[in-house]
Parts: structure tokens; sequence; C-alpha cells
């Protein structure tokens, strides 16, 4: 057990499956309610009305990278269901907007290309998710075709991996700063959009102006749906694991957005 690699990067979910073992669990578990403990007063006062921050940046002055992978990114974002490919390009405007609040230096194009191919792996049109032989993580074929993408373009291993890794954490409930400022931002803007964390740490004209530019498409039902099936058919995968000791579900139909 010693031996395995940390929980939710690239060499993990490929080695495993996806499949984490009893001590994983508990530390996630652990990790998750400590950050929400720690959240509950910010959240509270925002809810209350009684605390109103904005990052220092506006959503309008937010560009997005123009490279040749980047627009590759763009290409497999669109193959997805409207509802996901605008959740994914909304997490690179939260994710934006989250290291200018928090001071976090990044590479944008691997933070963009991460955020659109991060659910690549999904596929509600069909039913049920589409996972390589042998895993059950809907977020490794997200990132191998993201490394695909990027390998196309002449990306070394070692920045692959990375970019890799970014997408793959994202799922883990608690992604640290020190797993990789890509993955850090790309695990908040995640958050944000899809349980509503970390809302009161940006301004309300923000929430609607990332909302009104990438319409959310009726997210919470049709997202809620597309987990319920991805925790239901691979039991053991973090997936399954948020939806049934973190009430993921729940926290996706009650965040602070309209649909």
């Amino acid at each position: 057990m010693a031996d395995r690699p940390a929980v939710g990067t690239l060499a993990w979910v490929r080695e495993t499956g996806g499949i984490l073992s009893r001590g994983e669990r508990f530390s996630l578990l652990t990790k998750a309610l400590v950050r929400q403990l720690a959240m509950l007063p910010a959240q509270l006062r925002w809810r209350l009305g009684l605390v109103e921050n904005r990052a220092p940046l506006e959503v309008s002055d937010i560009k997005a990278p123009d490279s040749a992978l980047a627009k590759k990114a763009e290409e497999a974002c669109r193959t997805q269901a409207p509802f996901i490919a605008n959740h994914a390009l909304r997490t690179y405007l939260w994710g934006r907007l989250f290291a200018a609040a928090d001071g976090v230096r990044f590479d944008d194009e691997l933070f963009y290309v991460a955020s659109l191919c991060h659910d690549l792996g999904l596929k509600p049109a069909e039913g049920r998710v589409s996972h390589p032989a042998g895993c059950s993580c809907f977020t490794l074929a997200s990132a191998e075709r993201a490394v695909g993408l990027a390998k196309g373009v002449g990306w070394n291993d070692g920045k692959c991996e990375h970019l890799g890794s970014a997408i793959t954490l994202h799922m883990n409930p608690v992604v640290n700063r020190s797993e990789g400022a890509e993955a850090y931002l790309l695990a908040q803007g995640v958050g944000l959009d899809v349980v509503g964390a970390r809302a009161w740490d940006l301004g309300r004209d923000q929430l609607k102006a990332v909302a009104t530019r990438h319409p959310r498409e009726g997210f919470k039902k049709k997202f809620a749906d597309t987990f319920e099936a991805e925790g239901k058919a691979n039991p053991g995968s973090r997936t399954d694991f948020m939806m049934r000791y973190l009430m993921v579900g729940v926290l996706i139909r009650t965040t602070p957005f309209a649909e």
C-alpha cells in the first residue's frame, strides 16, 4: 500500500483503475469534512448577505489561449453534450477568477486544455460512461484524450503527465496548491460550478457574468443524473464515494444558481 501513487494522480488511476482502498476512502472523507467545516462560517455569512467579495478580475477581460492545442481542445469539448461543454468552459473562467483572488501563478494553456477536457470521459447521451478497459474512473479517458492532443503538438512526457494528473485529480474532494497550480484551479472551478463551493469568494455580478457567457442549460438536473449513473456503474470509484458519503447529488441540486 505504501508504494501506491498519490490518490487521484494519473499514475494512481492507471495503477488502481480508479478504485479507492478503505484507507484512501477514510483519508478523503476526513479531508472533505475538515474543508467543509473551515468554509462554513464564510458560506453562512455570504448566504445571509453579510459579506460581498469579488476577484480582482473582470469576466469580460478573460481571454482564452489561442494556440493550436487550445483550438484542438475546443474541438474536443464541442463533441460533448452542450450542458457538459458549457460546464467545461465555465470551469476555465471560474479558475481564472480564483487564480486572481488567490494570487496563483499558472500555465494558462495547460489549464485551459485541462478545463475543456476534464469531462471528456462522460457520455450522458449514451446513458453510461465509457472507460478504458479495466478502469472504473472516467477521468482516465478524459486525461488520455487530453494527453494525446498535447503530444500531438510536441509536449514532452513530463508536461503531459502534469496535464493528465490535473484532470484526474479534479475528482478528489480536496486538491491543494502543492499538487500543482493547474490541478488546484481546476478543482476550484469544478467545485464552484458543480456544488457551489467558494461562490462566496466571488462577486454576485461575477457569478452572473460567467453563467451568462456560458449558459447552464439545465445543468443541475442533467449533471446530477449523469453523476449518479456514473457512481452506480462504478462502485468503489471516487464518484461512488462522493455520492455515498459526501451527498454530492444533493449539493448539485442546491447550488446558488437557477439551473
